[in-house]
C-alpha cells in the first residue's frame, strides 16, 4: 500500500521559502543577506497562491524561490562576510579595552572582496551592460550632488564624480548626445551608444538631502554600479582608441595620480573634485594613435537595404551628422549664474567651444573680452559692458536647438524676452495624443514650411520681414505665456461681474417679494400720479394769483428757472419780487402797475432736493414677554393694501416664492409664540416654588 504524501512537501509550498528560513539556512544576519541579494540580483517573489506557499499561514511574509537560495549557498562571497564579521568583533574588543593602536591595525587588515566575477556573471555581454546602464548612471549622478555626512562618505562621492566624468568625456568625444530636457527633478539626457539609447537624470546644482532613505541599501547598489560603470568606461574608451584612465590636465593629475593611497585620495575635498570635473569636461582627450576604423561610427551596408529603407537610413545619418556639428565654429561664454557643467556637456557634444570666468571655476580657455565670442549665455539682466559682436541668449536656446536639430531663431531667446514653451523631446509621436500648438509650429519649421530665421512671436518681426509675402505660411503661431495670463484674468473679471449682476437681480426680486421695494410698474404709476397732482396744484395757484402759465409744460414761473418771469427767490432776469432789484420793474418800490418785459439772459437750472418721506415715530412699549408696535390703523391698512397690490402685480413664479417665504415666516412666528408660552409657564412655576419656600421659612420662624 502506497503511503500518503505529507502536506507542505510539494507544489507551491516546496517552491517557496520564507526570509527567516533563508537566513537560518545561509547563517547570515539580515543586513548581510540584503547585501548579498542586491549584489547577486535575487529579489522576493509573489506566488500564485500565497495561502498554499505559506503552508496555511494567514500572515503576510516575504517569500523567495528555493532555487535562488540554493544558488546563493554556493557563493564564495559569503565566507568573506563571515570573516569580516569575526574580525569586527575582535576590533570592537580592542577598542573597548582602549587598545586603539591594535584595533586600528586590525581594522586595516580586514578582509575585502571584489565584484569583478559578479559583474561578469550578471552581464555576460557588453550589450547587456548597456541595456542596464540607466539606473547606475542616475544613482551615480545623484551621489555626485550629495553632501558628505553620516552614511555618505567622501570617498564614495569622489568615486562617483570620477566615474560620471569619464562617461561624460566619452559622450563628448563620440558626439553621442541626442536629447536633453530640463525639468523640476533635474536634467534628462539621452545618448546613443552602439545603437542603444540610454536615458538618465542628473539632479540640479544644489545639495540634495534625502530624508527617509536607508543609505545602507543605497550604498550597496552604488557599490555594484560603480564597478559596472568602471568596466563600461574602460570598454568605451578603448573603442575610441583613448587612454583609460584618461590623460587629464595637470591640475587634476596632481590630486589623482600623485597620491597612491586610496585613503588620501578619498580625503580630497568634494568641492575641489567638482571644480576639476568642469576642467576635464572642457579638455580635449589625447588618443593613443591614429585609428581609421572607428567602431562607434556605424556604417550603412547599402547592399542589405532596399528602396525606402535606404532613404530612411540616409536621412537618419544626415540628421545625426547635422546634430553632431550643430554648434561648429561657434564660441560660447557662460555666465556664472548658469549651470556650467550641463551647458558645457551639451555644447561640446555638438562641436562647440566653451569658456567661463576664471574666478568661477577652473578650465576657462578665453576671457569675456574676446571679440571672437559669438554667443554669451546669460540668465540675469544688468550688464555693465555689452559687446555688439555677440548674441546674449538665455540657456534654453541651447537645449531647444539640440532637440530640434536646428538653430532656432535667437530673437525668441534674447535676454529678458518671453521664452517659448520648453517642450519635452521624449513624448511619443502618436496621432491619437494631443499635440500642443508650439509643437506643431516646431514640426512645421523642421519640414521647411516656416523659415528658420522667422521668430515664433510675430510681434518681434521687423518691417522688412513682414513685406515678404512668400515667406508667410498659415501656421498657428502659439501665444506667449503673458498673453495667456491676461486672457485668464479677463475671463475671471467677466465671471465676477456676471456673478455680481446675478446677485443684484436676486436681491431686487427678493426685495419686491418681501415688500421692501415696490415693483417698477407701481413706481411709475405713483410717480405719474404725483406729477399730475403737482401740475394741477400749480395751475390752480397760478389762476388764483393771476400769474401767466406756460402752455406747453403747464409750469408756473415759480417752477421754471430757464428764463422769463420769476418769483421772489430767483434773481436771474425778468420781473422780480421784493429781494431782487437787478433788472425790470420791481413790485413794491416802483409804484407803476405795468411790468417790464424780461431780458433774454441765460440762466442755470437748479437741482432741488426731493423731500424725504418722513415716517411717523414708532413707540415701543415693553411688556412682560410681548412686543407691541403702536401705529395708526390708517397706516396699517395702507401698508396691507400696498402689499396686496404688489403681490397682484407679480408673475406666477414670484408669487409662489412669495407665499413660500410667507409660510416660513408664519411658522417661525408660531414657534416663537409656543416658546413664549413655555417660558411663561416655567416662570409661573418658579414663582410658585419661591412663594412656597418663603411660606415654609416663615412657618419655621413662627414656631421658634
Amino acid at each position: 500500500m502506497v503511503g500518503q504524501k505529507k502536506k507542505g512537501t510539494g507544489g507551491e509550498a516546496a517552491r517557496y521559502i520564507t526570509r527567516t528560513a533563508a537566513l537560518r539556512k545561509l547563517q547570515l544576519s539580515l543586513p548581510d543577506f540584503r547585501r548579498l541579494c542586491i549584489l547577486k540580483g535575487v529579489y522576493p517573489r509573489e506566488p500564485k497562491n500565497r495561502f498554499k506557499a505559506q503552508k496555511g499561514d494567514p500572515r503576510l511574509k516575504v517569500l523567495y524561490l528555493v532555487k535562488d537560495i540554493q544558488f546563493l549557498m554556493h557563493e564564495p562571497i559569503i565566507w568573506k562576510f563571515r570573516e569580516h564579521k569575526a574580525v569586527m568583533k575582535k576590533v570592537k574588543k580592542h577598542y573597548e579595552r582602549k587598545e586603539d593602536s591594535k584595533g586600528g591595525a586590525l581594522f586595516g587588515q580586514r578582509p575585502r572582496y571584489t565584484l569583478d566575477r559578479i559583474i561578469k556573471e550578471r552581464y555576460p555581454t557588453f550589450n547587456d551592460a548597456l541595456n542596464d546602464l540607466e539606473d547606475p548612471l542616475t544613482l551615480a549622478f545623484l551621489y555626485t550632488k550629495m553632501p558628505a555626512r553620516k552614511g555618505v562618505k567622501i570617498g564614495v562621492i569622489n568615486t562617483s564624480i570620477r566615474v560620471t566624468t569619464e562617461f561624460l568625456l566619452y559622450c563628448i568625444e563620440a558626439k553621442a548626445l541626442r536629447k536633453a530636457f530640463i525639468s523640476i527633478k533635474g536634467y534628462y539626457y539621452q545618448v546613443e551608444i552602439m545603437g542603444q539609447l540610454i536615458t538618465w537624470v542628473a539632479p540640479h546644482n544644489f545639495a540634495t538631502r534625502a530624508s527617509g532613505v536607508d543609505h545602507r541599501v543605497m550604498k550597496t547598489f552604488l557599490e555594484l554600479y560603480l564597478v559596472l560603470l568602471s568596466f563600461v568606461n574602460y570598454r568605451l574608451f578603448t573603442s575610441l582608441n583613448l587612454y583609460y584612465p584618461p590623460v587629464l590636465p595637470l591640475s587634476f593629475n596632481e590630486i589623482k595620480n600623485t597620491v597612491d593611497d586610496d585613503k588620501k585620495f578619498s580625503s580630497c575635498g568634494v568641492k575641489e573634485m567638482r571644480n576639476h570635473l568642469l576642467t576635464t569636461l572642457n579638455f580635449n582627450l589625447k588618443p593613443k594613435g591614429t585609428n581609421d576604423d572607428d567602431p562607434d561610427e556605424e556604417g550603412i551596408d547599402m547592399h542589405l537595404l532596399e528602396g525606402l529603407q535606404m532613404d530612411e537610413a540616409k536621412k537618419a545619418a544626415d540628421l545625426r551628422t547635422k546634430q553632431q556639428t550643430l554648434f561648429k565654429d561657434m564660441k560660447f561664454f557662460l555666465g556664472r549664474e548658469t549651470n556650467l557643467e550641463s551647458l558645457t556637456f551639451v555644447i561640446r557634444s555638438c562641436s562647440g567651444t566653451v569658456s567661463w570666468e576664471k574666478m568661477t571655476a577652473h578650465g576657462s580657455t578665453y576671457e569675456e573680452d574676446d571679440e571672437s565670442i559669438t554667443h554669451q549665455i546669460v540668465d540675469r539682466p544688468g550688464f555693465k559692458k555689452k559687446y555688439m559682436s555677440r548674441y546674449y541668449v538665455q540657456p534654453q536656446w541651447v537645449y531647444d536647438s539640440l532637440n530640434a536639430v536646428m538653430l532656432l531663431p535667437i530673437q525668441d531667446y534674447f535676454m529678458g524676452a518671453e521664452l517659448p514653451a520648453h517642450l519635452s523631446p521624449f513624448d511619443q509621436k502618436d496621432d491619437e495624443l494631443y499635440v500642443p500648438p508650439e509643437q506643431k509650429a516646431l514640426l512645421a519649421r523642421q519640414r521647411g514650411e516656416i523659415p528658420e530665421d522667422q521668430p515664433l512671436n510675430p510681434e518681434e518681426k521687423s518691417d522688412g520681414d513682414s513685406s515678404d509675402d512668400d515667406a508667410k505660411v498659415d501656421v498657428p503661431v502659439p501665444k506667449s505665456y503673458i498673453q495667456k495670463l491676461r486672457e485668464r484674468e479677463k475671463k475671471k473679471k467677466a465671471r465676477k461681474w456676471r456673478k455680481k449682476q446675478a446677485e443684484r437681480e436676486h436681491d431686487k426680486e427678493m426685495a419686491i417679494i418681501e415688500g421692501r421695494v415696490p415693483p417698477e410698474g407701481a413706481d411709475k404709476a405713483k410717480t405719474g400720479g404725483e406729477e399730475g397732482a403737482t401740475t394741477n396744484a400749480a395751475a390752480a395757484t397760478a389762476a388764483a394769483e393771476g400769474t401767466p402759465q406756460d402752455k406747453d409744460t403747464g409750469a408756473t414761473p415759480m417752477e421754471d428757472g430757464d428764463g422769463g418771469v420769476e418769483g421772489e427767490k430767483d434773481g436771474d432776469g425778468g420781473v422780480e419780487g421784493e429781494k431782487d432789484g437787478d433788472g425790470g420793474v420791481e413790485g413794491k418800490k416802483d409804484g407803476d402797475g405795468e411790468a417790464a418785459a424780461p431780458a433774454p439772459t441765460p440762466s442755470k437750472k437748479r437741482r432741488r432736493k426731493k423731500p424725504k418721506d418722513r415716517k411717523e415715530p414708532i413707540v415701543m412699549e415693553v411688556t412682560k414677554g410681548k412686543k407691541h408696535n403702536h401705529e395708526s390703523r390708517a397706516n396699517m391698512a395702507a401698508k396691507r393694501e400696498e402689499a396686496r397690490l404688489n403681490i397682484m402685480m407679480l408673475p406666477n413664479k414670484r408669487r409662489k416664492l412669495y407665499w413660500a417665504l410667507k409660510r416660513k415666516e408664519i411658522t417661525k412666528d408660531k414657534k416663537s409664540q409656543e416658546l413664549e408660552k413655555k417660558r411663561t409657564v416655567i416662570d409661573e412655576q418658579k414663582k410658585k416654588e419661591k412663594q412656597e419656600t418663603r411660606k415654609k421659612l416663615l412657618r419655621g420662624k413662627s414656631r421658634k
